[in-house]
């Protein structure tokens, strides 16, 4: 890929971190894959679907995050707020993240 196609995909890149309110970044490297991300990102899919937050929260797969020998790894991405890599990440993991992210957030949020 060259530079001027990497800068042509830069608003597409940027209109979709603005569409959702949440990213749940699957890492998909060869390392994470034969950890199991396949699995986390499915279960990740199908509880958003399950619970309807298709409209609020991305689950996408990533190329390599670093941390290999750690995976799957699972970036969370807030609008306004620092990133969030968790390591050795199950399926089951996979949705306690999603429930403590987004859920967690639309608690505090209607708190105030």
């Amino acid at each position: 890929m060259t530079d001027e196609e990497l800068r042509g995909m830069t608003p597409n890149e940027i209109d979709t971190r603005e569409q959702f309110r949440f990213r749940l970044l699957v890492c998909h490297s060869s390392p994470c894959r034969s950890a199991g991300a396949e699995a986390v990102y499915e279960a990740l899919v199908q509880t958003v679907k399950e619970r309807c937050l298709d409209a609020d929260v991305e689950v996408a797969c990533i190329g390599c995050t670093a941390f290999c020998t750690d995976g799957p790894l699972v970036k969370v991405c807030v609008p306004g707020m620092e990133d969030v890599i968790y390591k050795q990440v199950t399926p089951e993991l996979g949705i306690q993240i999603l429930e403590e992210h987004v859920l967690g957030y639309e608690r505090k949020s209607t708190q105030r």
